[in-house]
């Protein structure tokens, strides 16, 4: 009987769709083995064959089937195409009904899964593969029935020692590798930013990858998988130049993730803000179940810059334990610079948030002392000095309230801050805010400072400060001090809010005053007081016809003829006739009205009246006297020529 001249080609035909079918779905692993004999029928090449019979879009285009020289087999397929998802899949279909089951837990899902790796056998499995070699030109995917992502290739290899299957396109690529003898087995993927864009990820930020990931393993402890990943990233606008890296062990059977190494290096930007190396670590493995988690982790942060102002190296660890059920996240975080340590206890359970701040002291000496190379700082230098601090924060995440409570003892403070002296600052505050639909309002304010010497350029002393420390609204209830002799005073001030404070200044020695003059042999008698409008605008803090005046029955001013007086003179049209009168004057009457301006320019219009012999011997002398200055420059040269005075003192006397 004579046999049909295409009845082999059918024959493979169908047998590769069912070999095609059933090891690409995995469905063999299921079975009890896999029959491979029908490779023997010889050569193949067929147009097409259907692999869905309810969604034509599941075909292969372009087989060929042939043999190598050792009798392997080689099949080449031009294309694959594959819809993820077909119409007929989606088309609601009658069913009886099903019967109600209890969900399963996460812990019996992934026991389901390690009870499954387990079962197969996936030694004996992978011991029935015939060697042969498949080559796919192209895989083209279908979602929602329109072409998906750009056409993969695939490469295979089973040899008697090794299986090799490489998945490719373009630059992305998977890889997997297994040795067949010591059953041995690798996963290698590298995926480029485009494909992760393509795949269109839930990501919370503009998250920029291009990972290279490995996952292997033994078949003989199928539930076994260690796991390594690294990649640049960036985070738009914040994380620049990113590198992390990371390896882990994942143990199904023991329902645990044990990251052992964990690592992200890159710069940071927020705002004025620019870290130049920022590294994010584990000082320890991390272990992870679903039950809980254990994670000890520390960031590093270096070269780091606030606008133009260096910043010092900081490094902030954490100690984080999390309990799944009941949900209770407990941590300690500590934050060290400058030779100096802040940690706090933070505890969230349920809803509820409560962090404590464990009480410390800052060494302010040890502080200044490691701050070397800060710019910012090299004006500063502290002689003495220590801060004290605690607090507490109770906060309900739903309800939005609790309360805040911060103490600082600082005792003892003296050096030079910036080009400020400061001798025996000390301050105490004890704040307490109350939280209620997440605003805060001050419910407890105990806050006190007081500061021996102040010198901003003129010397203020016995400084004298109660006041409120609401974050909304700050007040300085009562601020006294002395300068140049008087006593200055300023109650119920709001800096932060406009309107009028009234600052009086009582008893100034006009000596003092005139000594800021440093023009030589120049002496003076009489005490000044003022009262000062202090108003607050818009653009900032303004002064209107400030007033001063001298006391009765007045005093003596005496300028002598100098060097200074005449270059003065010669500078400033009209001021040589007032020095004439300034050598020898007796004042009855001084008075004067003061402006000032947010950028520091002050004007000061005075008005005297008395006698100077060197004008008239007989008459009364009135004159006005006008002068102008930017007030904050001018404090700032007083601060500029202390300083020098000072360090030629110490360096030749």
């Amino acid at each position: 009987m004579r046999q049909h001249p295409h009845k082999s080609h059918w024959l493979g035909a169908m047998l590769l769709r069912y070999w095609l079918l059933s090891w690409g779905c995995l469905s063999p692993f299921f079975a009890n083995a896999m029959d491979f004999s029908w490779l023997a029928t010889g050569n193949l090449e067929l147009q097409r064959i259907n692999l869905d019979d309810a969604c034509p879009k599941r075909y292969l285009q372009g087989i060929r089937v042939s043999k190598q020289a050792n009798d392997d087999p080689v099949i080449h397929v031009d294309e694959v195409h594959w819809a993820l998802t077909c119409t007929s899949e989606t088309a609601p279909k009658a069913s009886a009904p099903v019967e109600p089951t209890t969900p399963q837990t996460p812990q019996q899902r992934v026991a389901a899964v390690a009870d499954l790796l387990n079962q197969l056998g996936l030694v004996e499995r992978v011991a029935q593969l015939p060697n042969i070699t498949l080559n796919i030109k192209g895989i083209r995917l279908y979602q929602n029935e329109k072409p998906w992502l750009d056409p993969w290739q695939l490469q295979a290899n089973i040899t008697s020692k090794r299986v090799d299957i490489r998945l490719y396109q373009q630059a992305n690529q998977l890889t997997l590798g297994l040795d067949r003898i010591a059953s041995q087995w690798q996963i290698q993927a590298k995926i480029t930013t485009i494909l992760l864009e393509q795949l269109n990820l839930p990501l919370p930020a503009p998250i920029l990858l291009q990972p290279q990931i490995s996952i292997s393993g033994n078949l003989h402890q199928p539930t076994l998988f260690a796991l390594q990943v690294s990649s640049p990233i960036q985070v738009m606008p914040w994380l620049e130049k990113g590198q992390v890296k990371g390896k882990a062990q994942l143990d199904l059977a023991k329902q645990r993730v044990l990251l052992t190494e964990f690592n992200l290096l890159s710069m940071l930007r927020w705002q004025q803000l620019r870290v130049n190396k920022g590294q994010l670590s584990l000082a320890e493995p991390a272990v992870f179940d679903l039950t809980q988690a254990t994670l000890n982790a520390e960031f590093l942060v270096q070269k780091a810059k606030w606008g133009k102002h260096a910043l010092p190296d900081i490094r902030l660890a954490s100690k984080t334990r999390y309990q799944i059920a009941p949900s209770r996240l407990d941590a300690t975080l500590s934050l060290s610079s400058l030779m100096q340590l802040i940690e706090t206890k933070l505890t969230l359970a349920g809803n509820q948030l409560r962090v404590e701040l464990i009480p410390g002291e800052l060494n302010l000496v040890e502080a200044n002392k490691t701050a070397t190379g800060l710019r910012w700082l090299d004006k500063t230098q502290i002689d003495s000095g220590k801060i004290g601090y605690t607090g507490s924060l109770n906060y309900h995440l739903t309800r939005g309230d609790g309360r805040l409570d911060v103490a600082i003892d600082a005792k003892s403070i003296s050096g030079l801050v910036q080009d400020f002296v400061v001798e025996n600052a000390a301050l105490s505050l004890v704040q307490g805010y109350e939280i209620a639909h997440n605003q805060l309002s001050s419910k407890q304010d105990d806050n006190h400072l007081s500061i021996d010497l102040l010198d901003i350029g003129v010397p203020l002393s016995a400084i004298d400060l109660d006041f409120k420390a609401d974050i909304h609204q700050p007040e300085i209830r009562d601020l006294s001090a002395y300068v140049l002799g008087g006593e200055l005073r300023i109650k119920r001030f709001k800096p932060l809010a406009l309107g009028r404070t009234d600052v009086s200044i009582k008893g100034v020695q006009l000596a003092g005053l005139l000594a800021y003059g440093q023009l030589p042999g120049a002496s003076a008698t009489g005490v000044l007081d003022a009262n000062i409008p202090l108003l607050k605008e818009a653009d900032g803090f303004h002064i209107y016809q400030g007033e001063i005046a001298a006391r009765a029955p007045g005093g003596h001013i005496a300028i002598p003829d100098s060097d200074v007086v005449s270059s003065i003179a010669s500078t400033n049209v009209g001021v040589e006739f007032i020095f004439k009168i300034l050598e020898d004057l007796r004042y009855s009457d001084l008075v004067g009205k003061l402006n000032y301006q947010p950028n520091g320019d002050m004007q000061i219009e005075a008005k005297i009246k008395g006698n100077s012999p060197h004008v008239s011997k007989t008459r009364p002398i009135e004159f006005n006297y006008s002068h102008q200055e930017n007030l904050i420059q001018l404090l700032r040269s007083l601060r500029f020529s202390n300083e020098l005075e000072r360090k030629i003192e110490e360096k030749y006397l």
